[in-house]
């Protein structure tokens, strides 16, 4: 029987304590023995219920200050002393077997260093709501089931990854330590937001991670709210008057930068890479890249014709067209839309990118 081994769960909350306690709770309530893991929270406040229920259950608490997502997490990193690392947003919650699984698939196989699952969305309540939540991507892993992904990559088996949306919410992932620590410091410095992006990059960079498994079980309930987006920055072009623009202008800015530092971080020196897989992760980041330059046109008052061209030819050169027709078809309606009427253009993507 293969040795089981240890893991970190790494809890990280800014100014948010609304739904940190059923949080903790279901990390403390597994089904896992739980000499078999520890619980990190990372927060940068004080509560009394909350700070009771951590001194009570032994969990490590660490205090932060006003700092990007990235240092948060990379905090709990550091203080952890988990083979395998497991995320938990302050608003989300774990199904009770989630660790004994994940324990299970890492001890099962070495070679493992990724591992993500489903998600039972909920509301505010902690009630399950509709089961439409990204149906094509519920449709496709319920179909497929379990699989394993073996590097080197390829374009069909990055298409794979895409449509299981085997990148999405920190909460589904579990990662071996050795696979991000040599990223860490773009993770302290850089990523302000993607951490769940940034950390499933790291395992198709990273010569600890040969295997990626991504589950259709839904061991997370991922919670639905109005503030579902954490303003870790409150910095962004001040520039209009509109505050849902200024918003949705933050937080892409946010994701742009942690894109482009994902994307420095692909093309940085590391031992062992395979350059067939660095090609096709290189082509799959600069896929989410320009998605989201793409995007952040449509509300940058300083975007212009040529600006809107480029990213939209680049978005072209990284596409997988194999898979991603529609988005190719919608990306180029909205930037000939944005070159010929710019202000219509802005207003339908505010509409639709807030609803």
């Amino acid at each position: 029987m293969p040795e089981s081994p240890f893991i970190s769960v790494i809890v990280t909350a800014f100014n948010r304590k609304e739904f940190l306690l059923p949080a903790l709770n279901s990390a403390i309530n597994q089904t896992l023995d739980k000499s078999k893991y520890e619980i990190i929270v990372v927060k940068n406040f004080n509560d009394e219920k909350i700070d009771g229920l951590i001194e009570k259950s032994g969990i490590i608490s660490l205090q932060r200050g006003d700092e990007i997502v990235g240092s948060y997490i990379a905090a709990g990193i550091e203080r952890s002393n988990g083979e395998i690392l497991v995320f938990l947003d302050d608003d989300d919650e774990f199904v009770k077997d989630r660790l004994r699984i994940i324990n299970e698939i890492f001890a099962s196989d070495g070679s493992v260093g990724y591992y993500h699952n489903g998600i039972v969305p909920i509301d505010g309540s902690g009630s399950e709501t509709s089961s439409d939540f990204r149906k094509r991507t519920s449709n496709f892993i319920q179909k497929t089931g379990r699989f394993q992904i073996q590097k080197p990559l390829t374009g069909s088996k990055a298409n794979m990854l895409f449509r299981a949306a085997a990148y999405g919410y920190l909460s589904s992932i579990a990662v071996r330590k050795s696979v991000v620590l040599p990223f860490l410091s773009y993770l302290k410095l850089s990523i302000e937001s993607v951490q769940d992006i940034f950390t499933f990059y790291s395992a198709l960079l990273s010569p600890a991670c040969r295997i990626l498994v991504i589950d259709p079980l839904k061991l997370t309930r991922y919670r639905i709210h109005s503030a579902n987006v954490s303003l870790f920055l409150s910095e962004g072009k001040k520039n209009s008057n509109n505050e849902t623009e200024i918003r949705i202008f933050k937080f892409l800015s946010r994701e742009e930068r942690s894109l482009e530092s994902i994307m420095s971080m692909s093309t940085a020196t590391f031992g062992n890479q395979d350059e067939r897989n660095l090609k096709v992760v290189r082509k799959m980041i600069g896929y989410e890249l320009y998605n989201r330059k793409v995007d952040l046109n449509m509300v940058d008052p300083s975007a212009n014709r040529i600006r809107v061209l480029s990213d939209a030819t680049k978005f072209f050169k990284y596409s997988f067209r194999s898979r991603f027709l529609t988005s190719q078809v919608t990306i180029l309606f909205r930037s000939v839309l944005w070159i010929l009427f710019p202000k219509t253009s802005r207003r339908v993507f505010v509409k639709r990118y807030n609803s």
